[in-house]
């Protein structure tokens, strides 16, 4: 195995001198206001300019400059004989970079998360992101084998290894806020962080694509807080606007079935009542008065009988159907539904992956009990029929997630799985509340989708 292969997948400082990057991340933390206005100051002047300009620019005594100059001086950014400043060109660009953090409307997006790797050597981005060092992109190649989709950045962070032991700590304490932000300040209490420890333990997480630090200016002071890119942060914001809340009142619920197998059950009467002579399809009514009208079909579909001159003629097969436990039953229900869309195939708008990925979205509610069935396909972002996946897409200047949206059709078909197919399987329960129909998991579903 190549060595490469045994490596922890993710960000490791000690693969370069990241010394210098950290010593300046500290000094700039301790920056006033006022010393950080006059430091964007020198970066976007010329590469030369008189002490007394600078003073003029910031409204300020020539001894105040040069106190403020003295103490900025350890930054490496510029030279000044008393009178002229010399900015270094090649520190320009980092401390560009570093100072968006102080911006108002700072947004820790895609782009800036490239401007952070800028300053790494690049020959190690193939090393810490396990990509092709021939490949003629080495960002874009990043972006789309990582950060792409939801699933694929979820995967990423799911198999990342630190060394630093604190790392994945912050990474919960991250996603477990209502906004998604850790307070620096949290993080030193927490964990009794020195700051170098701290800015060592942000170059990780920044450098790993996972959060961003940034600052927020309280009067004459600044509040530091960790917030994840751009891109992460309004997909979370987003699936948490979406998801749907449960019914605070689920004892007023009217459900379509008392029992988890109500549709199993009420197939298992008709088969009692089904005699050798077979049964009349309208007295069906007389004993299921639920969804009555979908057992012929159903039993037909299962092999228990075959319909001739509007009876339901019993087959071998019902010998078999009586001996089966509920939940096999319950199986060989939801088997028929899938065996259908497969014969359709290709010719069809929708196909059984289109059902898995509904079954999929169910994993939201469970454990939620009732909720609205509007409410839960509008909190869907599942790829149904002909609507991509969620992905990165660039609008304007920004990338987003983008989030599908349904039309008739698809929401039609999203509803007709969940209110025939799902219900009759036992998954899901339907009910009313309040003119409204609700939906619950049931106990067998939450079993069935694996959680």
């Amino acid at each position: 195995m190549n060595p490469s292969q045994l490596r922890k997948i993710g960000v490791h400082l000690s693969d370069y001198t990241y010394l210098p990057d950290l010593e300046r991340r500290l000094l700039i933390s301790k920056l006033s206001p006022f010393e950080i206005e006059v430091l964007n100051e020198i970066i976007h002047n010329s590469l030369k300019f008189p002490v007394k300009e600078l003073a003029e620019l910031m409204d300020v005594s020539g001894q105040e400059i040069l106190t403020v100059l003295e103490k900025l001086l350890p930054l490496s950014l510029f030279t000044f004989d008393g009178n002229t400043i010399s900015v270094q060109k090649e520190s320009r660009k980092y401390f560009e970079t570093q100072l968006e953090r102080f911006d108002e409307d700072f947004t820790p997006d895609i782009d800036y998360f490239q401007s952070l790797l800028r300053h790494v050597p690049i020959h190690l981005l193939p090393l810490w992101f396990s990509i092709p060092k021939s490949t003629d992109d080495i960002f874009g190649s990043i972006i789309e084998n990582y950060f792409l989709t939801p699933e694929l950045y979820t995967k990423y962070l799911r198999d990342l290894q630190f060394d630093n032991k604190y790392a994945a700590k912050i990474i919960k304490m991250l996603h477990k806020g209502p906004e998604y932000i850790v307070k620096v300040s949290d993080i030193i209490e927490k964990f009794s962080l020195t700051p170098e420890s701290l800015e060592e333990l942000i170059i990780v997480l920044e450098f790993n694509k996972i959060c961003c630090l940034k600052y927020i200016r309280e009067n004459d002071s600044y509040r530091r807080i960790l917030v994840p890119f751009h891109e992460w942060h309004s997909y979370l914001l987003s699936m948490q606007s979406l998801s749907c809340k449960p019914i605070s009142d689920p004892e007023h619920v009217n459900p379509l079935y008392s029992r988890c197998f109500g549709f199993a059950e009420d197939i298992d009467l008709i088969v009692q009542k089904t005699g050798e002579a077979g049964l009349e399809i309208v007295k069906i009514k007389e004993f299921c008065s639920i969804n009555f009208h979908r057992i012929p079909e159903k039993m037909v579909q299962l092999g228990l009988v075959t319909v001739r001159d509007n009876h339901l003629i019993p087959s071998e097969n019902m010998g078999d159907w009586k001996h089966k436990s509920i939940q096999d039953k319950a199986m060989a229900l939801y088997f028929t539904t899938l065996n259908g869309f497969r014969k359709i195939g290709a010719a069809g708008d929708f196909n059984d992956r289109d059902i898995r990925e509904i079954e999929k979205s169910l994993k939201a509610i469970i454990g939620k009990g009732w909720v609205y069935l509007n409410d839960f396909i509008d909190g869907m972002i599942a790829p149904i029929g002909k609507s991509p996946p969620v992905m990165l897409q660039k609008k304007g200047r920004l990338r987003n997630y983008a989030l599908p949206k349904y039309d008739e059709k698809q929401i039609s078909f999203i509803k007709s799985t969940l209110e025939k197919h799902l219900l009759e399987s036992g998954m899901v329960n339907l009910g009313s509340h309040n003119d409204q129909i609700c939906i619950s998991v049931t106990p067998f579903g939450k079993l069935s989708l694996g959680d």
